[in-house]
Order: C-alpha cells, then structure tokens, then sequence
C-alpha cells in the first residue's frame, strides 16, 4: 500500500477500493495444502485435526472476502478508514488553521477600514465645514452688498422725495406769495363801475388802470365755486409741510387753472384779514397776514371783496399694522376721502388739525370706511356720502361683522378695530352723476371691485378707490384687488373706461398715493385683470400663489413687497377670482345656491 499521508490520490484510493487482492500476502494455502497430523493410538491427533479445520475454515472465509467487490471494498474501506480519519483530522486542523488566519487577516483589514472610514469622515467634515463658512461668508458678504444697496435706493428714494417736498412746498410758497399778491392788490384796488374806469384811463389820470373785481371776472379758465359753510372757519386753507406719519402730496400743478374755491375775506377796515402757511419751521400755524409792505397810504376798499384758492389735498398715511404706505385717507381741506379703518383712528386723528365736515367713501370696506361709524360718534354733525348700496351695511353692520368674525376669528379687532354704526341721518345716498358740496366734487358709479364702489373727481384728480388698482408709489407695478365675493371683471373694465373719460391728470389711490400716468396705470390693471381670471381658471391655487409672488417681487423694489402683500394678500386675490367664475358658471358659489341681496364684501386684507 502506497503511504496515504505523502502521496495517495483519490485515483489511487480508488484502484484499492474497486480492485480485490488476486493473492492474499503470506499465502495460507500452502500451509492448507501441506497437512500433516501427527498420529496417534487410534488415528490423528485430534486437537491437531480441530486446529487444522479452524485455520482452514477462517482461510475460506477470508478467501471469500477478498474474492469478491463487496468484500474488497469493505476490506478497502477497513484499511483506509484510519488513513481517511487522519486526513479528516489533519483537514480540520488545517480548516481551523485556515480560519483563524482569515479571521485575523479580516479583522486586521476590518480595523484598516474603520480606520480609514474615520479619516474620510474627518475630512469629509472639515471639506463640508470648510465649505459652509466659504459659503456663508459669501452670503455675508452679498448681504452686506445687497443691504448697502438697498439702502443706497432708500437714500436716493428718500432724496427724491425731499427734493420733490421742497420743489412742491416752493410751488406751494410761490402760488400762495402769488395769491396773496393779487388778494392785496384787490384790496388797494377796488372794483371800479363803468364810469369810473373810464375816468381813470384818460391821459389825466394817475396812470393806474382800474382793476376788474375778481369775483366778476376771474382769470381765464377759474371759476369761483360756492363758498364754504357759514360754520367752517374761512381760515381753514393751508396745510403744514408732512410729517412722517402724514405725507404730503402735490399741490395741483400751477397754470393747470383748476377750479377754485371762493372764501370771504373781511372788510370795511384797511388791513386785510386772511391766512397764509407759515414756513415749516413754524409747523404749518396760520397767522393773519398784514399787507404793510403794498400799503402806500392809500385806504381800503369799502366794497367786498373775494379770494380766490385752489383746495389742499394730501394723503394721510395710517400706518397699518405698523407698515408704512399700505393704507391711506385722502384730505382735500375739510372733507375726508375714505377714513381707514377704525384700528387706524388715533393715527388719523393724530394727523387731522380740525374737524372734517364731511366723509366721501368709494365703498364700505372696513380698510376704506371701518372708521366711518367712529367719527360719526365723535361728531355726531358729520355727513357721510356712500352709495345705495353699501348705505344699509353702515346702518347696520351686523351681517359684516359676523362674516368678517367667521373669516379673521379673534384678529378681527386687531386688523380692522371697533366697526360702530353710523346714524341713517348723517347718510347721503349716492347713486352716480351726482355733483356734491357746491359742485366741487363729481360722483362716478364704478363697480367691478365691489357693486357699490364709487370715484369722485375734483378737477382733475380722480379718488379711485381700489378701482385704480393696488399701486404703492413710487412704484409702477399696478395690481387688481379681487377679494370675493363681489368680483365682476365685466363691470370693472366698464369703470375703467368710466374714469378714463373724465380725462383726470392723476390718481389718487388708498394703496397707495397719487400716480400720474393714468392712461398706462389703467391699461396695465385690466391686462393684469384679464390675465389673472384667466390664470384661475386654468390653474391651481398654488400655481396662482406663486405668479403672484413673482410679479410682485419682480416689479416692485424689496422696500415695498410687504406693502403690496398686505394690502392685496395673493390668497384673497384668488379666492374673490373663483368665486366669480363659479357664479358665472352657476356653481358652488353662484346664483343657484347665493340670492342677490345686497350682502357686501367684508374681505378686506387688502382693499
């Protein structure tokens, strides 16, 4: 047998296995052959012949073993199976070797990859750290830059309206030295009867030509409108320069020759007795002017004598919310155009110098007439102008207030203040066409952001209300204020055609200021009017939010954002916009499930 543990071969096993021994070593069967018994007194030796049949019976036997397959392989597998158990147990001796190596080897190269994983996070961390303070310095620094910038346009912007205040208050100065001038004038100088001019023009008078009375014949293109009430102090005609919370705007622009109003001046004593504003160091107090510089001793008309002046108007910034140039009331002297809202009212009666006779309200929204009620209480004289249709909702605001309260909850009087009735007594209903207060003020019907929306047009500056648009001056970008439920885009592009008829020289808006490009404000509120209900009507909420957005901060400077979202916030816009399109289509919403009643909107986040 070849040595299994140095050169056996699963070849050789094989032959051992499948293979019987053709003779067995040391070979029994000579010594079966070759019997010999060793004889006894009667025969052979009987334990010989016993040993003899035992040895021959085992040679058989293991003669028949190894004779046939079964038997060499059992033999095979007999002498192997120690061999194989060696090898088994050397296998696993090996196996183990094996094993502790390749466990050893692994952890080895598991600690290496720990190790590593380590120092790339290391540096990973100090590459990401590193990279943050990069960034963030650079954030820094473009803040800084964009900050400086920002204030860079604030000081321009603010330097523009300075130099814009001081050209207005030198108009301002100049008409009223003007005004002054001509109103001493015709104190020295009479109006003079026919006679009597035709005395004075012969070459033996003085060389002065008599003077016509202003109240017969005015200059071309002014006309004296009625006086003002008996009651209202005839002094009451000059404004102070702005303050912060009340800004001015300009005075109608010199040689524009609107009409004027005609004011009583004092007589029978040689000393005109009228107003003038005082510089601004003096903060606008009126004092009587004393004409001692014209006075060359000659005696004063006993015959009297009118003023001519155009009316002040400015617009009262209300600061709602703290916000500057959001919402503002409109002065034009004793008369308010939509007061504010009543959680603005210490703002605009901190502002106001003296009583106002009366209220002009472009429509009942609580950011444009929430006050309404609040003044009348304060004085319970004041008129108040409103439309036939918003009339019942100041007399009795209950059904507002509960729609209001279901819409902002407790921040109701945060938002918008104590909203009081107003007496029926104090109301004057309008319907449009109408002409108020001595004629001064023209009245326009001008739906479309509300049914009872009315403008009003003083010469030619048109109070629009929000049927102008939402524009917060400087800024051109003009935006439609849609809050439901009164949204009617056919009617509005009818009021906008309305207002474009007077052929006004300027806006005059409650968001916010005066504009006096009219014809582009207007043309760019109804293509954005259009393309907004369109907008609605073909896209989601979200996808409307995010257009609006857009517009708004890429059409306006940073500084007023805040502005255009408060006074017309984006998701009020959309819902006012579904809702007119689901009552033009007779759904949810519309005519089938909401009766006309006269029931108005009380959405007033903006406008």
């Amino acid at each position: 047998m070849p040595d299994q543990s140095s050169a056996a071969t699963e070849h050789a096993i094989m032959q051992e296995i499948t293979q019987p021994l053709t003779e067995l070593p040391h070979d029994p069967v000579a010594a079966v052959a070759n019997a010999d018994f060793p004889v006894v007194l009667r025969g052979y030796d009987r334990e010989a012949v016993d040993e003899y049949v035992q040895r021959t019976t085992q040679l058989v036997a293991e003669m028949s073993a190894t004779r046939s397959p079964e038997g060499a392989v059992r033999r095979a597998l007999e002498r192997v199976g120690e061999q194989v158990s060696s090898i088994l147990g050397r296998a696993h001796e090996t196996a183990e070797d094996i094993t502790s190596q390749s466990r050893a080897e692994a952890e080895e190269r598991l600690i290496q990859a720990r190790a590593e994983a380590h120092q790339l996070e290391r540096d990973a961390r100090a590459s990401a750290e590193q990279l943050e303070r990069d960034a963030h310095e650079r954030a820094q620094e473009r803040e800084r830059a964009a900050e400086m910038r920002v204030r860079e346009l604030d000081a321009e912007v603010e330097r523009i309206w300075a130099e814009r205040d001081r050209i207005v208050n030198d108009v301002r100065k100049l008409s009223e030295e003007l005004s002054l001038l001509s109103s001493a004038a015709a104190t020295r100088f009479p109006a003079a009867t026919t006679e009597d001019a035709a005395a004075v023009t012969g070459p033996d008078a003085t060389g002065v030509a008599a003077e016509p009375a202003l109240a017969d014949a005015p200059e071309p293109g002014l006309h004296p409108v009625v006086a003002a009430d008996p009651g209202v102090d005839p002094g009451f005609e000059a404004w102070p320069a702005p303050e912060v919370a009340g800004e001015v705007e300009p005075e109608l622009a010199v040689g524009s020759e609107p009409d004027l109003r005609e004011v009583p001046a004092d007589v029978g004593d040689d000393r005109f007795v009228g107003v003038q504003e005082e510089d601004n160091a003096d903060e606008g107090a009126l004092r009587p002017f004393e004409p001692d510089a014209f006075d060359d001793g000659l005696s004063a008309s006993e015959q009297p004598t009118t003023v001519l002046r155009r009316p002040r108007l400015r617009v009262i910034d209300l600061n709602h919310l703290g916000r500057e140039r959001v919402i503002g009331a409109w002065q034009v002297d004793d008369v308010l155009i939509d007061p504010g809202p009543a959680s603005c009212l210490e703002a605009l009666l901190g502002a106001l110098e003296e009583q106002p006779r009366a209220l002009l309200l472009t429509h009942i929204h609580l950011d444009h007439a929430g006050a309404t009620g609040s003044l009348v209480r304060m004085w319970p004289e004041l008129e108040v102008y409103v439309h036939e249709l918003g009339a019942q909702h100041l007399i009795d605001p209950a059904k507002l207030l509960e729609s209001a309260r279901r819409l902002y909850g407790g921040d109701l009087e945060d938002l918008w203040g104590e909203v009081l009735p107003v007496p029926e007594a104090n109301l004057h209903i309008l319907g449009g066409g109408e002409q108020l207060l001595g004629g001064s003020f023209e009245v326009a019907y001008t739906p479309g952001h509300a049914s009872h929306h009315v403008s009003y047009l003083l010469e030619r500056t048109a109070f629009v209300g929000d049927a102008g648009g939402v524009r917060i001056t400087p800024e051109e970008l003009t935006i439609p204020p849609t809050p439901p439920p009164e949204i009617d885009i056919d009617a509005w592009h009818g009021s906008i055609e309305r207002i474009l008829r007077w052929g006004p020289e300027r806006l005059a808006m409650t968001h916010f200021g005066e504009s006096r490009d009219v014809e582009r404000q207007l043309a760019e509120l109804a293509e954005r009017l259009d393309t907004w209900a369109a907008l609605v009507r073909s896209e989601d909420f979200e996808t409307f939010i995010d257009v609006v957005e857009t517009e708004i901060e890429s059409g306006s400077s940073p500084v007023h954002h805040e502005a255009y979202r408060q006074a017309a916030p984006p998701e009020l816009l959309f819902a006012g916009l579904d809702r007119y399109w689901r009552k033009r289509d007779g759904g949810a919403g519309g005519p089938a499930d909401e009766p006309e009643t006269n029931e108005t909107d009380v959405f007033t986040g903006g406008s």
